[in-house]
């Protein structure tokens, strides 16, 4: 009883977030008792969230690792589930201690692989790969600066341009158009533009809806040149079609997209320079961005990597 008195008299003197954070440390460690309660009864039981955790990180992660590596076999196949499963109960306070800078190109390798091979286990593992991507986009929106050093832009741009399964397809387009809310220009660059959009029919209503506002976002930083005649003026056709589609957030999209053409191509006319070399025009690009946004732009995106911009009226 007096142990519990002075329990009750050193939380109420405490300050309310000690006492918050030692609920919520409490309440972070119930689950994982549960877990080993249920491990004990049942040995087969294996919650891959609290693999890292439970049973060593660096060891757990170097064996997924290995297996990832392994193209076309079933211990691939059994690595990338159990990835998937564990980045699907993820946060970002777990991905902290979880090794993005390794196991992403090897995900990526993994789908370019599986792409190349189109065995019957190909879509399976694609589709994870996609899924493990997505997922830690989804959690942490820089790590797609790593998506995109370890080569996944132009492997996820090649998926769209030939099609093999609709469902992997359709992942791709929610991680290009994930990517594109980091890193507009670079898969502007990559030719996500054109590989968004050349086969959008074939998509249901709503990833013809994520597919045309990724579009949008690609547009946003003020590209050279030589990028405008590249990747943009080629699907000018495509965006002049999507004015008269039958949906109205998809028209909406396309309305934008051409006002930031327009805006673009403007201000590459009254900035000769930033025709020059896309070096060079990065941080002139951000500048004129934050002028025509009034100063507006979301404080994660780098310099360059294409920040919002409003129209010139």
């Amino acid at each position: 009883q007096q142990q519990q008195q002075q329990q009750q008299q050193a939380s109420r003197s405490a300050p309310s977030w000690q006492v918050a954070s030692q609920s919520l440390g409490s309440r972070r460690q119930a689950p994982s008792h549960r877990h080993s309660l249920r491990r004990q009864s049942n040995p087969d039981f294996f919650p891959p969230f609290l693999s890292a955790m439970d049973f060593g990180g660096e060891l757990q992660f170097s064996s997924l690792f290995k297996d990832l590596k392994c193209d076309g076999s079933p211990r691939q196949l059994n690595a990338l589930t159990e990835l998937s499963e564990y980045l699907s109960y993820s946060s970002e306070d777990t991905l902290i201690s979880f090794p993005m800078e390794t196991f992403i190109p090897a995900v990526v390798n993994a789908l370019e692989s599986a792409g190349r091979t189109g065995d019957d286990s190909a879509a399976q593992v694609m589709m994870l790969c996609c899924r493990c991507l997505c997922s830690v986009v989804d959690i942490l929106p820089p790590a797609a600066r790593l998506v995109t050093a370890a080569g996944g832009l132009t492997v996820l741009c090649n998926q769209l341009m030939n099609i093999e399964y609709i469902d992997v397809a359709e992942m791709a387009i929610s991680l290009v158009a994930g990517i594109a809310e980091d890193q507009p220009l670079h898969v502007l660059k990559a030719g996500g533009l054109s590989s968004i959009l050349t086969f959008l029919d074939f998509f249901q209503i709503s990833v013809q809806r994520q597919a045309v506002h990724a579009a949008s976002q690609m547009l946003l930083p003020i590209p050279t040149q030589e990028i405008l005649d590249q990747h943009i003026k080629p699907v000018m056709p495509t965006l002049s079609a999507l004015l008269r589609h039958s949906d109205d957030a998809v028209c909406q999209s396309a309305c934008e997209c051409w006002r930031r053409v327009l805006d673009n191509t403007v201000m590459i006319r009254l900035n000769p320079s930033l025709a020059q070399s896309t070096d060079l025009n990065l941080s002139m690009s951000a500048a004129l961005g934050r002028l025509r946004g009034g100063g507006r732009f979301r404080p994660s995106s780098p310099p360059g990597s294409g920040l919002p911009h409003g129209a010139a009226k």
